[in-house]
């Protein structure tokens, strides 16, 4: 400000863009637009993002049903992306992928045998 007088148009980019700076006419266009339909050039409020509990209840009950599908076929059913599916699945659900692997399984000789392992690697420690 200058002696007390308010700065506007390009006095007021002046500082932020330079002394050559310009007004775009679609600033002056939604400015006059805003001002007719409020009475004012102040932003509006903006709405919030929709709620995410519906989505999330979707995912759950998807998964629930079917817990095998995969992400992109969820996508494909929800009309959601698999980014915000998986993101869901992993954030918001605790879901983590698991795919089954086949091992050996134990018997109770087993355990035997793992014990006189155990002795053996003991004895070879100590020496």
């Amino acid at each position: 400000m200058k002696s007390g007088v308010p700065l506007y148009g390009a006095e007021m980019l002046g500082d932020k863009h330079g002394p050559r700076a310009i007004l775009n006419p679609k600033i002056i266009q939604n400015c006059h637009y805003k001002l007719m339909n409020t009475g004012s050039v102040v932003d509006t409020r903006r709405r919030a993002r929709p709620s995410t509990e519906a989505t999330l209840q979707m995912v759950r009950d998807m998964f629930t049903r079917s817990p095998q599908k995969s992400t992109r076929q969820a996508a494909l059913e929800s009309g959601l992306t698999h980014y915000t599916i998986r993101n869901f699945l992993k954030n918001e659900l605790n879901f983590r992928p698991w795919k089954p692997h086949y091992c050996q399984g134990f018997s109770t000789e087993d355990c035997y045998h793992r014990m006189e392992y155990g002795e053996i690697m003991l004895g070879w420690y100590e020496d």
